[in-house]
């Protein structure tokens, strides 16, 4: 019996330990995956966002699945918030299809390009969520690519706006996926072009052709202009200079995208709405849609 004593104290002792361990498994406060595809290049750009619960022990181990096509992750940022995450000094690997990531903070920014499938002018692409961890609410956004048609998205998005930067913005907020729940959302269109919609957005200012005769005659009129501009530029410098002698930058070496998430947009007048199943443009506060009566939010 004396002998079965320490034992039982080391089977309780595992036991405490293995309970304490499935307790502290990350959970997921919000998700949140924006997919954007041929944005900046041939590929397709996936970020993903996540805040872990207050559940969740500091610092925290996360092992996310990504897709076998990926060959590298672009970028991984944690912090105190989606705005101020930053990737210096964050510590993860990235190995046979699996992320892993040493979390300090309870808020983390993930981006990686993923291959799109190609065929003729069909574009498709599946983002597939496989339930590594519980999520109270999760979120997903498409942004359309420019000089694109015949959209569909399934599940289909129960909202659609128009960003900043001239491209419709689909998303279908707040769902619940429980621990072990996947999810899989399927994207098709079609496209006549291979060139990335960043391209279509840059602004080409023609030259402005002036005689040589026109500027032997008339640089001395604006000598003193270029002089007093020369001296603003001076003082500007020098104050630069002053006020941010000792100042050094902070540590983020990669540039991460913004996703509407990060945003915090909110409904306008101003803001166009389209319909989610016809794609036509709705009228301000409309909740269902003139034209096929598709309920709009």
């Amino acid at each position: 019996m004396k002998r079965l004593i320490p034992i039982l104290v080391l089977l309780l002792l595992f036991s405490t330990f293995g309970t304490a361990a499935a307790q502290e498994s990350p959970e997921f406060e919000a998700l949140f995956v924006s997919v954007w595809p041929e944005y900046d290049n041939q590929q397709n750009l996936v970020i993903i966002q996540f805040q872990l619960s207050p559940k969740t022990t500091l610092p925290a181990k996360i092992e996310l699945p990504i897709p076998s096509s990926v060959t590298s992750v672009w970028t991984v940022a944690v912090g105190d918030s989606f705005e101020t995450v930053v990737d210096a000094g964050v510590v993860y690997t990235f190995e046979n299809g699996v992320l892993s990531i040493n979390a300090q903070n309870r808020y983390v920014h993930i981006e990686y390009y993923d291959q799109l499938m190609k065929t003729g002018s069909e574009r498709s692409y599946d983002f597939v969520w496989q339930g590594k961890y519980p999520v109270s609410n999760f979120s997903f956004e498409f942004k359309q690519p420019l000089h694109s048609s015949d959209v569909k998205v399934f599940p289909a998005m129960s909202s659609s706006i128009m960003d900043p930067e001239g491209f419709i913005v689909s998303s279908n907020p707040n769902l619940t996926l429980k621990d072990g729940e996947a999810t899989t959302i399927s994207i098709s269109y079609k496209r006549d072009t291979d060139e990335p919609s960043t391209s279509f957005m840059q602004i080409e200012t023609a030259p402005t052709a002036v005689s040589q005769t026109d500027t032997q005659t008339n640089w001395i009129d604006y000598l003193p202009w270029v002089i007093g501009a020369l001296g603003l530029i001076f003082v500007m410098i020098a104050g630069y200079v002053f006020f941010n002698t000792g100042v050094k930058p902070s540590a983020n070496p990669r540039k991460r995208h913004q996703s509407a998430f990060d945003r915090e947009v909110s409904p306008s007048d101003d803001i166009p709405v389209y319909c989610p199943q016809c794609g036509k443009r709705a009228s301000p506060g409309a909740k269902f849609c003139r034209v096929c009566g598709e309920k709009l939010h």
